[in-house]
């Protein structure tokens, strides 16, 4: 969830002062039910100009809602057979790799847009 002071942080880790030109891309996941619109009045006024973009931020999802359905949907049929394959995997680096593929479903299912988000690769 996208949170003021994680913002704030950011800004005194780069040293941002009231003179400054900010670019700041907000990235992450909202919990369902969440409406977030904008940072705060307070981000606004950290630096004398703040230029933000929103594209990263994408809608959770319920997983346990989605356990609970009968799989009338199709997205529905998707997500319980990769939270299937995903509670049958024993390997975990193959698990993180099935849970990426759900959420990366889900996205596509509810945003209709697959945006790809930075990932470490194992070599």
């Amino acid at each position: 969830m996208v949170k003021r002071g994680r913002i704030q942080h950011a800004f005194a880790a780069a040293g941002v002062t009231e003179n400054d030109f900010v670019q700041l891309a907000v990235t992450g996941r909202l919990m369902p039910g969440v409406h977030w619109t904008a940072p705060g009045k307070d981000v606004f006024e950290r630096a004398f100009h703040v230029r933000w973009d929103r594209g990263g931020v994408r809608p959770d999802h319920d997983l346990d809602l989605l356990r609970k359905s009968d799989g009338r949907t199709t997205e529905e049929r998707f997500a319980l057979e990769m939270l299937r394959q995903i509670e049958a995997e024993a390997d975990p680096e193959q698990r993180l790799a099935l849970r990426r593929a759900l959420y990366y479903g889900l996205d596509a299912f509810r945003v209709r847009e697959v945006m790809p988000q930075w990932e470490e690769v194992a070599e």
